[in-house]
């Protein structure tokens, strides 16, 4: 330290100690990097360099140390084997990724799974589990495993900016083919086949009104009966043309407009009918939040899901809108929740049930299992990122991210903005895609002979007429016997 010749101003030069290595001899050096000074009862500083070096200095390079991880067998995200009790990394998407950043950062990792199974999430009780547990307790160094960032997770550990990014989706059983028996009411709905009933039958008396007002005002002397109009109006609607003499010119027209009505009914159930028989017609599928909700209300159908996963939390801390009336009326806390991806999948299979999980998994898990036995919903929810989990303050988080993504344009060990997160992602659907029998693609469809089964309603209500004319001919005959 170096006093000036004024008492009331103190000058400290400061100086960084440098350790190095030369030639095998310890060498203790010192640098300038600024200055401190006290005067008038006030200190200033000034600093020519930090201190300390940048943290993508300091942990640029882990000189071969081993961390830790948690991680969970999640294919084909990660793939485990197991020995001795413990397990290690076989391949998968993030193991590539995790795989770039220790060769770049020349680190090793052990692996490790979280006791109770589970992603992890904080409870309101302060209790954290799964992987983010173990991550904010600090009992590992990151945890990887297609992990959501969401801000719950964020308030208990940090995450890395996103490595990829995907969205929810619904996955269920195929779609059934329909029953056939009743086959010939398919072409109209339940509304139209009333509306239409209730025409067939309204219409034949008011055209009777019709032509009895007519005659009553002497525009014409034609006479029938209402028996027979109703029965010509019913002949028209089966296309079956008309017996009736009619000569007054706003009858015909009336009968005109009626036949008009009948010609295009009929067109459109024939058509209709025949892309129904020869077509096979499949159930409803679950496309949407929507549907499974309607469903769920309908038929009892429940969603399945994974504890304390992102997608569940979502869900269940919605206090309005779909995502309230899919947790009230689609999940039962004693059926949905579901131990790994496989039983998610499994249960869609044997159960009435929908696994929610992202696109990508259920794309190349059914792919696997046998696409044609799945329905992926076309509607997607919930788009999210990605990211490694590393205990809060974490100093190489940063650095982690030099790799996953940098804001320079000329780095070019980027994972994310290279695309190779992207391209690991297609080679694994590759390979599935390979690897998978042609015979499990499933039956296509195809235009079939109408058989016995689409014609079965017609049969039937071709026995109900004649029993219905049999029981009104018995009917008959007993109020003739009485007589």
């Amino acid at each position: 330290m170096h006093k000036s010749s004024q008492p009331v101003m103190e000058t400290v030069t400061i100086c960084l100690q440098l350790n190095t290595i030369q030639k095998l001899e310890y060498v203790a050096a010192f640098r300038r990097v600024g200055r401190w000074s006290f005067e008038n009862g006030e200190s200033r500083s000034f600093l020519s360099e930090n201190v300390f070096p940048p943290l993508t200095e300091l942990y640029g390079d882990f000189g071969g140390r081993e961390l830790v991880g948690a991680t969970m067998d999640n294919w084909p995200f990660i793939k485990v084997g197991r020995a001795d009790g413990g397990i290690f990394p076989t391949g998968g998407i993030d193991i590539n990724v995790l795989d770039t950043i220790a060769e770049r950062l020349n680190f090793t990792y052990r692996l490790v799974e979280p006791p109770d199974g589970q992603w992890g999430y904080p409870s309101p009780d302060g209790t954290i589990s799964g992987m983010i547990g173990m991550a904010a307790r600090h009992e590992v160094h990151f945890a990887l495993s297609e992990i959501t960032i969401t801000d719950g997770r964020e308030t208990v550990v940090d995450f890395t900016m996103p490595y990829h990014f995907d969205a929810v989706t619904i996955t269920s059983r195929a779609p059934k083919q329909r029953g056939k028996a009743l086959a010939i009411f398919w072409p109209f709905s339940f509304e139209v086949w009333l509306l239409l009933v209730a025409v067939v039958i309204a219409i034949g008396p008011v055209i009777f009104l019709f032509m009895e007002c007519n005659r009553r005002a002497n525009l014409s002397q034609e006479t029938f009966r209402l028996q027979e109009v109703v029965f010509s109006v019913f002949r028209a609607m089966m296309v079956q043309g008309n017996r009736l003499a009619l000569k007054s010119f706003p009858i015909r027209l009336a009968f005109m407009c009626w036949y008009i009505f009948c010609i295009l009914i009929s067109a459109l159930y024939g058509g209709t009918l025949t892309a129904f028989l020869i077509i096979p017609a499949y159930e409803k599928p679950i496309n949407s939040l929507v549907d499974l909700v309607a469903e769920a209300k309908d038929s009892g159908f429940i969603l399945t899901i994974m504890k304390d996963t992102s997608q569940e939390s979502i869900l269940k801390e919605a206090t309005a809108g779909i995502y309230k009336d899919v947790w009230d009326f689609a999940f039962d806390p004693n059926k949905s929740h579901v131990a790994t991806q496989t039983d998610g999948f499994s249960r869609a299979l044997t159960e009435k049930s929908g696994y929610i999980t992202t696109k990508y998994i259920s794309e190349i898990r059914t792919m696997r299992r046998g696409k044609h036995l799945y329905y992926i919903g076309r509607e997607t929810f919930y788009p999210q990122g990605f990211g490694i989990a590393c205990p809060s303050g974490s100093p190489y988080r940063k650095v982690f991210e030099t790799i996953i993504g940098s804001a320079s344009p000329y780095s070019t060990d980027r994972l994310f903005e290279g695309g190779l997160v992207a391209k690991w992602c297609q080679d694994e659907l590759v390979g599935t895609r390979s690897s998978t029998s042609d015979s499990d693609e499933g039956e296509q469809d195809v235009v079939q002979a109408i058989a016995l089964d689409h014609l079965q309603a017609a049969f039937f209500l071709l026995a109900l007429g004649y029993a219905l004319a049999l029981a009104i001919l018995f009917l008959e005959v007993l109020l003739t016997m009485a007589k």
